[in-house]
């Protein structure tokens, strides 16, 4: 039988664990997530020294199908990185990477073409002087675009035409931007090598470019960027268009597109740019977060206002996002299913986001919206790297904020703020899309939506 000491003992002990545990706690809260930002050989360098054996490295390109000046180029751009230069083949640049125990990606998006990769750490100075020599001296070979970029391209063509939701998203993106933002990123086949080389050459140059770190010395990522990054061109020639885009404008609308292979309708709104960005409306985030329509905590139907739409329309799928860009972006609420069950679940989903901009939600449902976008906030940028191709271009464009800034607007909200932004929002120009069968799904008029 333990002593009284012995428990007094034992109490005080675990009273001072718990204290010390609080410090640190609060010590790793308010450490700095901010990135590092220096120059290069006019190369301009994101860095995030996180400890570890790993790290990862990209270069950022602002050649995402806004700047694009043909379809289908910047699809191309990506598609072309880790094949041939003119130093190494593909299958040399596939088999050193493997030897070396990493892995590689590309992708693009409205806005930036991305290539990186994750590696040892003491595998830098491989990875800086393959990423030069892909901007630099990759070979934009024809036979390459038939026999192996061709094929993909058509694959993800198939896909994304087999699927409404993607179609009713990305035509939101033309009626609400047009030009710019409106560029079609569905992939487009029978690319000219040509014309992507010509791309590559604007895309590809120190004023265009970022390097996005984490986990490497901002030292030694500056160290080899100088020396391999030395000789990129510091601008595009002057014979090729350029890629600066006017800004962006929200315009609104209304269209409807047949489809047999199932039902889709985006509601959209005008939206907020990045979180870093100077034109960042936090609670714009917010509002996505209090519509919600997808659960937070697996297995439970979700609490948000249009997870209670789901709850009473089985067989329909909603998702509301905040899609963010440099200089503006797009609040969209896609809802899928069935044809009668969409119909159902869009009016429903209108009647809430008027309710919302009425002033209506329950208090306890704005008190957990703000708590999860202060979340998902927080998470994001303490992430190794949140948003490669956003924090690349805020780098590129000039627009970028301290972490503590975005996350002091986002900290700072209030329920009045979330109330005006829907009540703005919806009394204004809506953009709304229906794919499937036309028979079945609303107007925009039906839902008591301006368009």
């Amino acid at each position: 039988m333990l002593s009284r000491a012995t428990l007094r003992s034992s109490t005080s002990a675990v009273s001072c664990l718990r204290c010390t545990q609080r410090r640190s706690y609060a010590a790793a809260s308010s450490a700095s997530v901010n990135y590092e930002a220096s120059e290069a050989a006019g190369t301009k360098l994101i860095s995030k020294n996180i400890p570890g054996p790993t790290s990862t490295l990209a270069l950022v390109a602002k050649a995402g199908t806004r700047y694009q000046w043909l379809p289908g180029l910047s699809e191309g751009l990506a598609n072309f990185a880790f094949k041939n230069t003119q130093k190494r083949f593909a299958v040399r640049i596939v088999r050193e990477t493997e030897l070396l125990g990493s892995q590689f990606f590309a992708n693009r998006t409205r806005e930036a073409v991305v290539f990186g990769a994750k590696f040892m750490r003491e595998d830098l100075p491989y990875f800086v002087e393959l990423f030069a020599e892909i901007a630099s001296e990759t070979k934009y070979q024809q036979y390459m675009i038939d026999e192996v970029i061709n094929p993909t391209i058509d694959a993800s063509a198939h896909k994304f035409f087999a699927s409404p939701a993607q179609i009713a998203l990305e035509t939101a993106h033309s009626v609400a931007f047009h030009r710019g933002l409106g560029n079609s990123t569905y992939p487009i086949p029978h690319l000219v090598a040509e014309e992507v080389e010509a791309y590559a050459a604007a895309a590809y140059t120190k004023s265009n470019i970022a390097l996005v770190s984490a986990g490497v010395d901002p030292s030694e990522l500056s160290k080899w960027t100088g020396e391999f990054f030395k000789s990129l061109p510091s601008s595009a020639p002057s014979s090729l268009p350029s890629l600066d885009a006017v800004k962006s404008k929200y315009y609104g609308g209304e269209t409807r597109v047949a489809h047999t292979g199932g039902n889709a309708i985006v509601i959209a709104f005008p939206g907020t740019s990045l979180s870093r960005g100077s034109a960042y409306k936090p609670e714009i985030d917010a509002l996505a977060t209090l519509l919600g329509g997808q659960p937070s905590i697996k297995w439970s139907a979700g609490t948000s206002v249009l997870s209670k739409v789901v709850a009473a329309n089985p067989g329909v799928s909603i998702s509301t996002n905040s899609t963010q860009y440099t200089d503006t972006g797009l609040l969209n609420i896609t809802i899928s299913g069935p044809a009668k069950v969409v119909a159902k679940a869009a009016k429903e989903a209108a009647a809430a986001i008027k309710s919302a901009s009425e002033g209506s939600p329950a208090a306890e449902d704005v008190k957990k919206a703000l708590a999860q976008a202060k979340f998902k906030a927080f998470d994001a940028e303490t992430a190794d790297i949140p948003a490669i191709d956003l924090i690349g271009l805020s780098a590129i464009t000039g627009t970028v904020q301290t972490s503590e800034e975005s996350l002091k607007a986002i900290a700072g909200l209030k329920e009045s703020a979330l109330k005006s932004a829907a009540k703005g929002l919806f009394s204004g120009k809506a953009t709304v899309v229906a794919v499937g069968d036309l028979s079945e799904l609303p107007y925009a008029e039906e839902l008591g939506l301006n368009v």
